[in-house]
């Protein structure tokens, strides 16, 4: 199994087990926010399997106006049906009857054709692709997936090297680059905070910022302080929360690979601070706010959950 076959087979499983409604509203009194928040395709991925276009209208009766593609260069995306077995012309067009846009996307995995990925992004109207985690930190053993954390700072270098690479490449087809954290890159590598140093050796022209702010809390980190620290190339944000006073599951299962998984929560439902987070946003200007929970049994629950506790901060 590679890391596309893994991201393909963790996509089906959490389909099989996890079943959003697709009745959706306003929260009674939700109102509607002052800034623009989406959702990561990824938290909806069963109801996008279903059906784009109710996903899409579901996702508007929300409040929703943005969705995070994923799945550039993942299995399957050479075919005449890359993205939710749709193909462009259909996906454009699902697009273009609703009034929530594309404007940025997730790379799963290496790209076999980069630019026929950038082609099928603009066509979509995404300006910015992002990859979702770094190959060097999946491992595999007998089939099941690893992460792993690199042992010198070298190996960080060489991944510093080929983003900086994919990023000169997208900004010659005309897209943006940039980089999405999990929790592993927090961690030290020769007396370095691996994702410090990880950016501190990247071009900040060619590879922006996407902060998971979920994830960053996971690994102890403040989401403020880092939103504060890498605003000048901060171009998305995943707005999730956490709670540690969750307990986590002993053993990894195919629904809950990283056991921090289960601590992830809708933005204000946990301990992150949610006000500071959208004040710095707001200061900065930062556009494309995407709500995700990555492991939920209620996802549009959780999605107008999110999208409500937003709405209130905005209006405070």
């Amino acid at each position: 199994m590679n890391r596309r076959q893994f991201l393909q087979s963790t996509a089906v499983m959490a389909a099989a087990t996890t079943a959003p409604t697709m009745a959706m509203h306003h929260a009674k009194g939700c109102g509607t926010a002052k800034n623009t928040y989406g959702v990561q395709a990824w938290m909806v991925r069963d109801a996008l399997a279903k059906s784009v276009p109710d996903t899409l209208a579901a996702l508007e009766s929300v409040g929703i106006t943005e969705m995070e593609l994923f799945g550039f260069g993942a299995q399957g995306f050479e075919s005449d049906k890359p993205l939710f077995n749709m193909s462009v012309d259909d996906l454009v067009a699902a697009r273009d009857a609703s009034k929530v846009r594309f404007p940025v996307g997730h790379l799963n995995g290496p790209v076999a054709d980069l630019a026929r990925a950038a082609s099928i992004a603009k066509r979509l109207g995404c300006h910015t692709l992002i990859e979702s985690m770094a190959q060097e930190l999946l491992s595999f053993e007998n089939g099941v997936p690893r992460l792993t954390t690199p042992k010198t700072l070298a190996e960080v270098d060489a991944i510093a090297d080929r983003l900086n690479g994919l990023g000169k490449q997208y900004a010659e087809h005309g897209l943006q680059f940039a980089y999405h954290n999990h929790h592993m890159e927090f961690a030290e590598v020769e007396g370095q905070v691996m994702y410090h140093y990880l950016m501190s050796k990247t071009d900040p022209e060619l590879v922006k910022v996407e902060l998971d702010l979920g994830w960053a809390a996971a690994a102890g980190q403040d989401p403020v302080a880092l939103i504060v620290q890498y605003g000048d190339r901060l171009v998305s944000t995943h707005m999730k929360d956490y709670d540690p006073s969750i307990p986590m599951p002993e053993n990894p299962s195919a629904q809950i690979l990283i056991p921090e998984m289960v601590r992830l929560k809708p933005p204000g439902e946990g301990k992150s601070d949610f006000v500071g987070i959208v004040r710095e946003l707001n200061r900065l200007g930062v556009k494309h706010r995407f709500i995700e929970v990555d492991y939920t049994e209620a996802p549009i629950k959780d999605l107008a959950t999110g999208y409500c506790n937003l709405s209130h901060i905005d209006r405070a």
